[in-house]
């Protein structure tokens, strides 16, 4: 038997409507496909926002927190360690005043200059038929400083030409400083990155928990700040009233108003004096223990310029220093009436974080 052809009804049903052809037209299903939802648009570039923020995110937590952590601890490691490591005898060839200016606007719209300075040393000194050199006088010192003293100590305390004791890592010599040891501002920058730290892991901590608060935060960051400013001002305190009572000698302003690097500032007056005792000499900056600079004092107030004139270059001094630490000296003995302003601001701050913990424990018994 012959197959049949198929009725026309049924052939006509097979044949596709020109509506339907746009369905199975290629170019046009290829542009549906990739053309996507205003949803998922607003997704997408949702995603990209999110990715740049975790960015900037890491970036800070890298810079403010990771850096200074790891950067400080190795530097408290070090100078730790630098207590035990061998030393060598060296000596001064470089000492020079590196100084850099930078100008923004004050409050009142006028040009406030800020001269950082940094007294580079170089030491050189020799191990093993090989020189060496190194620039670091104490592990975890600052780069440079707005105090026009600080550079100038560094370079009168080790003059070109001056011998001194290096001490230098057994494994590593050309890691080498000139007064080992641990300083209190070596603990500065590590515990900046772990106070931040902190603070950024407690704020995620109340953020997350049901009915969290700050609070608990805040007291324990005034709480710490407090202790910090009241022990520091306890100790200026105590020193400034054992002062009265220290043996004196003759001393002699070597930077002050008129030398010829000084340059004149509103809040301050910066000062070095030199003085001897038991045949060594030593420089010191310390006026008065507890001098703050004077923040809103201006060169009319008359302040500085009553401090200028008393301690000009070449000016002949008093020196009090304290028996068996000579290093430790003041030119104004006793306590002044800004010495009491840190140990106070100290006081306060655990006053509030007191006051501050008390309400977060109300807060939780609620």
């Amino acid at each position: 038997m012959t197959q049949g052809r198929p009725c026309a009804r049924h052939a006509a049903s097979s044949i596709p409507h020109a509506g339907d052809l746009s369905d199975h037209d290629p170019v046009r299903a290829m542009r549906s496909d990739t053309a996507l939802p205003t949803g998922a648009t607003a997704a997408a570039q949702r995603s990209g926002l999110e990715y740049a923020g975790l960015a900037l995110v890491a970036l800070f937590l890298l810079v403010m927190v990771g850096i200074p952590i790891f950067a400080g601890l190795r530097n408290v490691w070090r100078a730790a360690a630098s207590s035990g490591w061998p030393t060598t005898e060296g000596v001064v060839v470089d000492a020079v005043d590196v100084a850099s200016t930078e100008r923004d606007r004050d409050a009142d719209g006028g040009v406030r200059e800020t001269r950082m300075t940094n007294g580079r040393v170089t030491v050189q000194y020799r191990l093993g038929g090989r020189t060496y050199t190194t620039q670091t006088l104490h592990f975890g010192e600052w780069a440079a400083s707005g105090d026009a003293t600080w550079a100038q100590l560094r370079l009168l305390r080790h003059p070109v030409g001056a011998r001194v004791r290096v001490s230098y890592a057994p494994r590593d010599p050309g890691l080498a400083v000139v007064h080992p040891g641990l300083t209190p501002l070596v603990l500065l920058l590590p515990g900046i990155g772990l106070g931040l730290l902190t603070v950024l892991l407690a704020a995620r901590h109340a953020r997350d928990r049901p009915g969290g608060s700050l609070l608990p935060l805040v007291a324990g960051v005034l709480g710490v700040a407090g202790l910090a400013l009241l022990g520091v001002g306890v100790r200026r305190l105590w020193r400034a009233h054992a002062s009265a009572r220290w043996p004196s000698v003759p001393g002699v302003i070597v930077f002050g108003p008129g030398a010829a690097d000084y340059v004149a500032r509103r809040d301050a007056v910066p000062l070095v004096y030199r003085y001897a005792v038991d045949g060594h000499t030593y420089f010191n900056n310390v006026r008065a223990f507890g001098q703050l600079a004077a923040a809103r004092a201006t060169r009319g107030g008359g302040w500085v310029e009553r401090v200028e004139a008393r301690y000009p270059a070449g000016a002949r001094v008093v020196v009090r220093h304290a028996p068996g630490h000579p290093e430790l000296s003041v030119l104004e003995p006793g306590i002044a009436r800004e010495a009491w302003l840190l140990p106070a601001a100290g006081a306060v701050l655990l006053l509030v974080a007191l006051a501050a913990s008390r309400a977060a424990t109300g807060t939780t018994d609620t």
